[in-house]
């Protein structure tokens, strides 16, 4: 398949973070395919591709883009020539490996922000369940979580 696809690999296995969202990881693969476009791609053991999957690789994307590429000993030896134009998820589970490129970029980095805020708000949202649980507090139909912190 890479013979038949890949231009040029660019990286693999590289650690990345984002300070922002306070995120770390470590990206499968990069390469330019043949056409030129750089994709990001991630190797799966499943035997088909999800949702959540491009969602990770749109994390990658935002880390790399931020920061870079690092050895596990935190050797910066990577920056992205330019922003990635796709990711591939590669079920390698697959009877007949066949990988699906997307080209989403700018959504699934969207995405995958948004999955980080979600994860932050339902620890704070656990961490308040838990202090009132030893309270009797009045229920309210529209109480926001800011109006529960207060």
């Amino acid at each position: 398949w890479a013979e038949g696809n890949v231009k040029k690999f660019l990286w693999s296995e590289i650690h990345s973070y984002s300070a922002e969202l306070w995120t770390g990881g470590i990206a499968d693969v990069g390469w330019l395919d043949k056409e030129d476009r750089l994709i990001a791609g991630d190797f799966k053991s499943s035997k088909d591709v999800y949702f959540s999957q491009f969602i990770q690789l749109g994390g990658y994307d935002t880390m790399l883009s931020e920061n870079g590429g690092f050895t596990a000993d935190g050797e910066k030896i990577f920056e992205l020539p330019r922003p990635i134009q796709a990711y591939c998820v590669a079920p390698f589970g697959q009877e007949d490996f066949n990988p699906v490129i997307l080209d989403y970029v700018d959504d699934f980095k969207a995405a995958f922000k948004s999955s980080v805020h979600l994860h932050k708000l339902n620890k704070l949202f656990d961490q308040v369940k838990k202090e009132l649980s030893n309270k009797v507090v009045a229920q309210a139909k529209t109480a926001t979580l800011a109006e529960l912190l207060a």
